[in-house]
């Protein structure tokens, strides 16, 4: 994780997610984008569906 600050006066905090098999790599503004990517990512695991796009996210 780190931070950002954008043109206004807040800091805003950013994180990465990297999934160590593939290297596919998820960036995150919100707890509940990280906990939506997660699951979506245990439900792929467990049907066996990968994939090695980079993603992002506005969440």
């Amino acid at each position: 994780m780190w931070t950002e600050e954008p043109a206004a006066a807040a800091t805003a905090w950013r994180g990465k997610v990297q999934s160590l098999p593939d290297g596919e790599a998820y960036y995150f503004r919100t707890w509940e984008g990280l906990i939506a990517h997660l699951q979506t990512m245990l439900q792929a695991g467990s049907a066996g569906n990968g994939s090695s796009e980079t993603q992002h996210c506005n969440q």
